[in-house]
């Protein structure tokens, strides 16, 4: 069997065409080197140089093999260096769920690139109850949900908290001031998340309203935020939306801050398998990537 150590040899030999010059330059002294590519012309049956009074030639055989022995010799550099990237986890491919923010999973995709080029990124946009299934079932590496999960095998933490926005059609009363207050919204058309499974948000604002006092006049439930600001666009009524859903550039929408301040919070939690933060290298360095972008 060839071994990467001979075809080495060989190919300082061969550039060098000096036994000394190339012993030098791997350290070695000669009679070692002799013996291994004595070696590899044994595993090859055949010679690859020719020694005369001016030194060392290549013979056909070494002529035609040199070429092949440098790609051979860089496909093993490079079958190690990609090793060692996965082993420190800066390359790889990391399969990620999302389902509601529309400004930090984008970010996020922009920094990693810029960051980790060797991790590929998979989104995939997926309920929160599929992306919990397809977490523990090992189908993803990565859930970015609106809650914690309260399950004993995943983890979890919180890398967004933004404010609610009202999302207002852009004629109407309350779209003429700076704030929407909780209470300017008592018996205006309201465009709502959902309630059930996916409910959390629901649940979260129809308990904030509930606790003062505020009852909304419910028309649509809409899960998706392009689908809610779409309905808002054409003056169905007003929505309470994450701030990055102002991203989404609808003409007839205007956003407006709530009043009191800070009422209503939107969450984005971080969650992986334990298991993974002894046995996957990538993995973890995406997930130590997207805590360093929370912070930051």
């Amino acid at each position: 069997m060839i071994q990467l150590s001979q075809v080495r040899c060989f190919v300082m030999v061969a550039q060098e065409l000096n036994f000394g010059r190339a012993a030098e330059r791997l350290n070695m002294t000669q009679p070692p080197l002799s013996r291994q590519i004595q070696q590899l012309e044994k595993t090859l049956g055949l010679r690859l140089l020719d020694r005369d009074r001016r030194g060392v030639v290549l013979t056909e055989a070494g002529s035609a093999f040199l070429p092949e022995a440098i790609h051979l010799l860089k496909s093993g550099e490079a079958a190690a260096e990609a090793a060692q990237h996965a082993f420190r986890g800066d390359a790889g491919r990391v399969a990620i769920g999302h389902s509601v923010s529309y400004a930090f999973v984008p970010d996020l995709v922009a920094a990693a690139a810029a960051r980790l080029p060797d991790v590929r990124i998979a989104l995939e946009e997926l309920l929160v109850d599929e992306q919990l299934e397809r977490l523990r079932g090992g189908r993803i590496d990565l859930a970015l949900i609106p809650m914690a999960p309260d399950l004993p095998d995943l983890s979890s933490v919180p890398v967004l908290r933004e404010p609610f926005l009202a999302a207002l059609p852009a004629g109407h009363r309350l779209a003429q001031g700076e704030e929407v207050s909780l209470q300017d919204l008592d018996g205006e058309p309201l465009i709502m998340f959902p309630p059930g499974a996916e409910g959390h948000y629901h649940q979260m604002l129809t308990a904030m309203f509930a606790g003062r006092g505020v009852a909304p006049r419910y028309v649509q439930f809409i899960r998706h935020l392009h689908s809610i600001l779409a309905l808002v666009n054409l003056g169905a009524g007003h929505a309470l939306v994450p701030a990055s859903a102002a991203r989404m550039a609808y003409p007839e929408v205007v956003f407006r801050p709530l009043s009191p301040a800070g009422c209503a919070l939107a969450e984005l939690h971080l969650v992986w398998r334990r298991a993974d933060e002894k046995d996957n290298p990538v993995v973890n360095e995406m997930r130590r990537f997207i805590l360093s972008q929370a912070r930051a």
